[in-house]
């Protein structure tokens, strides 16, 4: 939801998504105009043994409405797969995407129509307490990015099958936006006791 000083109010996707569930917003500038990509989820349907997700993006409006909604053409953002965790960020006025994390780094660079103009792939160095999945925006930092990221550490010895962290990785302003440092240890983790929700996860914790 998006809230204001003096309002509150959902944000507003095109109506055939009316009853998906849409999740994990995450704010950027484009062009230096507001925008917002989501995760819009469904659940599996015949034949698939998982829940397909897809991301898309757009512009923010005031009143929560998205201005020329997509869908990137990468991946398996078609419904054929479970896409997340997407980051996106401009550079040089051109729309980037941090696509994927592990086993390697991946960057679009997307033009008009969503599609990959340019991809970067570039190794990351190794995290000991998970793989790298998507996070927070880029903040600048010493003329290179940071961002946080957040991982799901699976543990087949425990109760507590799985436990999600976050940490910060050092990346490289400029193309091919190689990852330079990770952190070594985690910064947050999740603690929170198991609860009969539907679809609770366990010590779930994700930077935004």
């Amino acid at each position: 939801r998006l809230v204001r000083s003096d309002m509150e109010f959902p944000i507003k996707l095109p109506s055939k998504y009316d009853k998906h569930s849409i999740e994990d917003g995450r704010l950027f500038l484009f062009n230096g105009k507001p925008h917002i990509s989501v995760t819009v989820a469904r659940s599996k349907l015949p034949g698939q043994n998982f829940d397909p997700c897809i991301q898309g993006y757009g512009e923010l409006a005031p009143d929560g409405s998205i201005l020329g909604w997509s869908e990137p053409r990468i991946g398996k953002n078609d419904w054929s797969g479970q896409e997340k965790n997407w980051v996106f960020f401009d550079y040089l006025g051109k729309l980037h995407v941090c696509y994927s994390h592990s086993p390697a780094h991946v960057v679009y660079e997307l033009d008009a129509s969503g599609r990959s103009r340019q991809e970067y792939r570039t190794a990351v160095p190794f995290c000991t307490f998970g793989d790298p999945r998507g996070g927070t925006q880029m903040i600048r930092y010493h003329g290179d990015w940071l961002k946080f990221f957040h991982t799901n550490q699976v543990n087949l010895k425990s109760d507590a099958r799985q436990n999600y962290h976050v940490g910060a990785m050092v990346m490289e302003s400029t193309p091919p936006f190689r990852i330079k440092r990770v952190s070594k240890q985690p910064i947050l983790s999740g603690n929170e006791l198991y609860s009969d929700a539907p679809r609770w996860k366990p010590k779930c914790i994700l930077p935004y």
